[in-house]
């Protein structure tokens, strides 16, 4: 006979996706931290679902940037390592 489960218990909780279980572990240490990433989240959401293709150039131009930050910071790298060891 198995025992008996207390009303709310985790078998009808819905399983979380991905994000909601990032969000606690990296910003959630405090409740101000957590309603503020809920917020972001919430417009992030709204953003993709209402317009997808604003979305895609905002997430194109980050990826722009950090692609020419990236290669800045290699090119800055090399050229003060020339004549250097590089360092291990």
């Amino acid at each position: 006979m198995s025992p008996k489960r207390k009303k709310g218990s985790s078998r009808h909780r819905r399983k979380r996706n991905s994000v909601e279980r990032l969000v606690p572990k990296r910003w959630g240490r405090s409740a101000a931290g957590r309603i503020g990433t809920a917020a972001v989240l919430g417009a992030l959401g709204t953003l993709v679902r209402k317009h997808p293709l604003i979305a895609i150039e905002l997430a194109g131009a980050g990826l722009k940037k950090a692609g020419k930050v990236g290669v800045a910071e290699i090119k800055e790298t090399l050229i003060a390592a020339d004549g250097k060891d590089l360092p291990s």
